[in-house]
């Protein structure tokens, strides 16, 4: 799987407090920035929970219909970030690997279809993303709070996709 954008925050971040060491102006500076992409992230990444929470594995549907219908819902997803701008900042590598992972999930459910031999992988590759997703933003939760930055609570209450 690619990388989790929630990992990817936690080490943006670290780089960041490293960066800008104790000068307050630019840690405030970095911190500013930092905080609209883990805002941007967070609310994708607990959409994507969403979505991936509906695959039709889930409830042994085999409708062609309802998988189309999840697949055009991953890749709204997916696409909602916008398209790479070709840009090698910080955030833009961040926005990518979080493109990448969800068509990483989309082709493993694209490809799994409704066949049941197939539908194990899918539903353990969201299962695996969810509980990685949950645990590297409850790492960079923890960051933050030991470097006292503030991180916007999250607002629709999915648990395991929150920062």
């Amino acid at each position: 799987m690619p990388n989790l954008p929630a990992a990817d925050l936690c080490a943006l971040l670290k780089r960041l407090l490293h960066a800008s060491g104790r000068n307050p102006g630019a840690r405030r500076a970095a911190l500013a920035g930092f905080q609209q992409i883990h805002a941007e992230l967070r609310r994708w990444n607990e959409e994507l929970v969403t979505v991936l929470r509906g695959y039709p594995g889930f409830v042994q549907s085999g409708a062609p219909a309802d998988y189309d219908r999840f697949l055009a819902r991953l890749a709204a997803c997916r696409d909602a970030l916008g398209e790479a701008d070709g840009s090698i900042d910080a955030s833009a590598c961040v926005l990518q690997d979080a493109r990448n992972t969800a068509d990483f999930l989309w082709q493993l459910a694209a490809d799994a279809g409704p066949y049941l031999q197939r539908r194990p992988r899918v539903m353990d590759a969201i299962q695996t993303y969810e509980a990685a997703s949950a645990m590297a933003f409850a790492e960079l939760r923890a960051l933050a709070a030991a470097a006292e930055v503030a991180l916007p609570e999250t607002g629709r209450g999915a648990p395991t996709a929150q920062a």
